[in-house]
């Protein structure tokens, strides 16, 4: 009866809002707001690479590794890792 209009208007509705969003999403690559901000994230990983390679050159890494107990070489080794590749983590 009286009811199926405003049934019919709820499902339109939310039928094009499905619409609207999917068109928007469809790229997400771009520059939108609804866009991933690949931008910002490669700046980031790029400012995080530089930084350990700043760390690397300075000297900070070799110290904390003459400074690293061997409870934690183990367990970054540990017996269930025998045969592995996780053999080649050592300390000098």
């Amino acid at each position: 009866g009286w009811l199926a209009p405003i049934i019919i208007f709820v499902a339109a509705v939310v039928i094009m809002f499905l619409i609207v969003m999917g068109s928007n999403l469809v790229d997400p690559f771009g520059y939108d707001k609804v866009d991933i901000p690949l931008e910002a994230f490669c700046e980031t990983v790029e400012l995080q690479i530089y930084a350990i390679d700043q760390r690397s050159r300075s000297g900070t890494i070799s110290q904390f590794s003459r400074h690293s107990t061997p409870e934690r070489q183990e367990w970054m080794c540990g017996n269930r890792n025998r045969g592995s590749s996780m053999h080649l983590i050592s300390s000098k």
